[in-house]
């Protein structure tokens, strides 16, 4: 694969870069989402 004019990423600045900042902080939205349901049935696991 050649990274020149070809790369799809080459363009990425101003509103682009926003949108991947959004996307990334909704990753880590659900990070700590699934990362407190892990807890919660680690928890249950517990108990039974």
């Amino acid at each position: 694969m050649s990274s020149r004019t070809s790369d799809p990423f080459s363009h990425v600045d101003g509103l682009d870069s926003l949108e991947t900042i959004g996307i990334v902080k909704q990753m880590m939205k659900l990070n700590e989402q699934i990362m407190k349901l892990n807890k919660h049935l680690l928890q249950l696991d517990e108990r039974g």
